[in-house]
């Protein structure tokens, strides 16, 4: 345990640079043998992440670009790995900013130094990416914890030669909920994992009453007898701000684009709040088994074997 201390005792005066290279070894996709590009969450010129590139030891380490310029714009706070696309590019995703506030996918041009926001996220769309995306076929593929018609996130693929952004699936909560991590392409198929335990959800639809009212009424495939009601009011000029927003992203109505960012925003306050909820007795019990780890079974070897199969299969 001294040495996993010592280590997050250095990461911290390096910007978490040293901790986030050693646990993402796919950071090595740069052009050239030994440079690794990589991402930071925070930090930069605006405290709102950076993009970089090192040497595999450690050396000539140097921020490429800064997010947050544009007023955040171009996309702040990245948080998924980089891909190297077969066009020599780099490639990545912000959980946040952008216009609509979702995030963006940007490239980032190794040989011109430039730094270009291809697309942005939007609610219904494409919302919070958390995992790096994979190329199959010319194309990238990704999918994003939230947002999606559902609030349950999406899966995505984008095209970086005609530069089109194309969802492929919503994530219904019920069958799937927030999904993160890394696609993995097998046998012409993409596998994927989700973050949240599904559950039938329990939405109603948001219903326009008046120019300065919105009332929560009751409307739902998936719940019955929906009685309960929210009130809102709000200032004309509020509802035009919130009328050009719903325009902009692709929804039917106002009622919908209320409803559904008061859902998705609503599912990662709870989700986050029970993630970082860890018991002193949890803790102790975390930590214990990272100094004595017990030996293998035989399921978790036979595992381990399945894996290693798994992923050469893939290669």
């Amino acid at each position: 345990m001294q040495k996993i201390y010592s280590l997050l005792s250095f990461v911290t005066r390096t910007q978490l640079v040293l901790l986030f290279l050693v646990s993402s070894t796919s950071l090595s996709i740069g052009q050239n043998a030994g440079t690794l590009w990589g991402t930071t969450f925070s930090g930069g010129q605006y405290d709102l992440g950076t993009l970089f590139k090192t040497n595999a030891d450690g050396s000539s380490l140097v921020a490429v670009y800064s997010f947050g310029n544009n007023s955040g714009v171009d996309g702040i706070k990245p948080f998924a790995e980089l891909i190297q696309a077969s066009n020599g590019k780099i490639y990545g995703t912000t959980s946040e900013g952008g216009v609509a506030g979702h995030g963006v996918l940007f490239q980032y041009d190794p040989g011109t130094n430039t730094y270009t926001k291809k697309v942005d996220f939007y609610s219904s769309e494409v919302s919070d990416v958390r995992g790096a995306m994979i190329e199959v076929g010319g194309k990238l593929y990704g999918v994003s914890r939230v947002g999606g018609s559902f609030g349950g996130g999406s899966l995505f693929e984008y095209d970086f030669n005609a530069n089109i952004l194309t969802k492929k699936l919503n994530f219904n909560g019920v069958d799937v909920n927030s999904p993160i991590g890394k696609l993995a392409h097998y046998n012409g198929k993409l596998y994927g994992i989700s973050a949240g335990a599904p559950a039938k959800p329990k939405t109603s639809v948001v219903q326009e009453r008046s120019e300065n009212h919105l009332g929560y009424g009751s409307a739902s495939v998936n719940e019955e007898n929906k009685n309960q009601r929210l009130e809102l009011r709000l200032t004309k000029l509020q509802k035009e701000v919130i009328s050009k927003a719903s325009r902009v992203s692709g929804f039917k109505n106002v009622s919908d684009y209320i409803l559904h960012l008061a859902i998705s925003d609503s599912k990662i306050v709870i989700r986050d709040q029970q993630i970082f909820e860890l018991s002193e007795r949890d803790r102790i019990s975390f930590l214990e088994t990272l100094e004595n780890p017990g030996r293998p079974g035989k399921n978790l070897k036979k595992a381990m074997k399945n894996y290693l199969s798994f992923n050469k299969e893939s290669e």
